[in-house]
């Protein structure tokens, strides 16, 4: 998961020579969710009826895949506290991940994962429409901070260590991990929030508190990452580690 690349590979060959725009980015980024929320929420439908637990394989194998397969664009973040946890790290960084890019790349999320989960929906024959309850106590929320804030300390961890090579392989497995021991919805404002249109889905309130609980979590995540891996001179930047993102196979 990167920001922004002078010159980002994929599999070793460079793709983009020179900043990559934003536009293209953004693009990379409602893409990148959009098929995120569909397969992975599509499994979840699917889960519960063949195999519980499927949409926790799904949704990490499926980000890793896009990871490897986007990340040189946008960075591979397609998720609104990944996002978030980068501008933190970049925070100070003229050419880090800036404020406008972490505008547009959350409104990009946002359309992505609600279009995913409607096709999702129409894939599979499943109800639209808004829940009516749903579980909302402290377990399930204190489920939510630390799935996400997991997610989040393991991506900067690796990024602030230079092993920004095992990102795909470390998102996935904490995704399906996670996914299957922790009450947790998706690890994703953008798929919790979009869930509200599904009739099984989340209800507004409790998609709005577990939203905000993941974006908190992955702050506070990004806080612990720096404090434990404190920097001298000036910190590693994730565009700088596309390559290495590349690279891994």
């Amino acid at each position: 998961m990167i920001s922004k690349s002078s010159k980002t590979e994929t599999f070793g060959e460079p793709i983009v020579d020179g900043p990559v725009p934003l536009g293209r980015r953004v693009v990379a980024e409602l893409l990148g969710t959009f098929l995120l929320a569909t397969i992975a929420f599509g499994a979840g439908l699917q889960g519960e009826k063949l195999a519980p637990g499927l949409g926790a394989f799904a949704g990490g194998l499926t980000l890793a895949a896009l990871v490897l397969s986007l990340g040189g664009v946008s960075g591979g973040h397609f998720n609104p506290a990944v996002s978030i946890a980068i501008l933190f790290n970049d925070r100070g960084d003229a050419k880090g991940f800036t404020k406008v890019d972490f505008g547009c790349y959350v409104l990009a999320q946002l359309v992505g994962a609600f279009a995913g989960v409607s096709t999702a929906l129409a894939t599979f024959g499943e109800p639209f429409g808004v829940p009516a309850a749903g579980d909302l106590s402290i377990g399930s929320i204190f489920g939510e901070a630390l799935a996400s804030g997991s997610l989040i300390l393991v991506v900067l961890l690796l990024v602030r260590s230079g092993k920004a090579n095992l990102i795909p392989a470390g998102v996935a497995l904490v995704l399906t991990v996670a996914g299957l021991g922790l009450a947790s919805s998706a690890m994703n404002p953008a798929i919790t929030l979009a869930k509200i249109i599904a009739g099984a889905g989340i209800p507004p309130v409790t998609a709005a508190v577990f939203a905000v609980t993941q974006l908190v979590a992955a702050v506070l995540a990004a806080a612990v990452a720096a404090a434990l891996t404190p920097q001298s001179g000036e910190r590693p930047r994730l565009d700088r580690l596309a390559a290495d993102v590349g690279r891994a196979r």
